[in-house]
């Protein structure tokens, strides 16, 4: 073999085992970056998403709950309020129920989440003092009850409820501007060894 062809074998062989090196480590990259992705993913379904759309069921249960005060409020017979009283009970497990998926899953501090928990109880609790008023036939002491106590609560627990809602949103941006952080560094790293293999193959 002449030593010309002996370099151009050498040569050949050289950038065919570098060639080889560098897909090794490129799909080594990718695969643990699919991973970071599918992990993030993942991340963003269990935890973010699903409290940010728990949360919002509340919401709606506690709204379906202040319908159905309202329909006590302005029963004129014993026989609506218990109506009223069996829909209310119904949301109410619906709520307990949406409560524990979001202490589950929440990110945060589960003070948090406990907080508007104590807060929805003591509403709750208010809410029976009024609904035994209206049954005893007490609507202004149930109306004054439902001003002085009532409101306030409710509106305390809304602020809790948006502060979950809120957080799991902010969260859920974190986690997709890490996905696309990801991704960009990824085509990036990918684009930059094409061209490095484009270079030694033709040089």
């Amino acid at each position: 073999m002449k030593l010309k062809d002996l370099k151009t074998s050498v040569k050949l062989g050289g950038t065919f085992g570098f060639l080889v090196i560098v897909f090794l480590l490129s799909g080594g990259y990718n695969l643990l970056k699919m991973m970071d992705l599918g992990g993030l993913t993942e991340k963003m379904y269990r935890h973010p998403l699903t409290v940010s759309n728990t949360v919002r069921d509340i919401q709606i249960e506690i709204i379906s709950i202040n319908l159905s005060m309202k329909d006590i409020a302005n029963a004129t017979e014993k026989s609506q309020i218990r109506g009223a009283q069996q829909e209310i009970m119904a949301h109410e497990m619906a709520v307990t129920e949406y409560f524990k998926i979001v202490d589950e899953r929440f990110l945060g501090d589960k003070k948090d989440v406990e907080a508007a928990k104590k807060q929805y109880e003591e509403w709750k609790k208010t809410r029976n003092d009024i609904v035994k008023l209206y049954r005893k036939d007490q609507k202004e002491e149930a109306e004054k009850l439902g001003t002085e106590k009532g409101i306030p609560q409710a509106e305390a627990l809304e602020e809790k409820i948006k502060f979950l809602v809120n957080f799991a949103d902010e969260k859920g941006k974190a986690f997709n501007q890490n996905a696309r952080k990801t991704q960009t560094l990824t085509l990036i790293i990918n684009g930059s060894i094409m061209v490095l293999l484009i270079v030694v193959t033709v040089f």
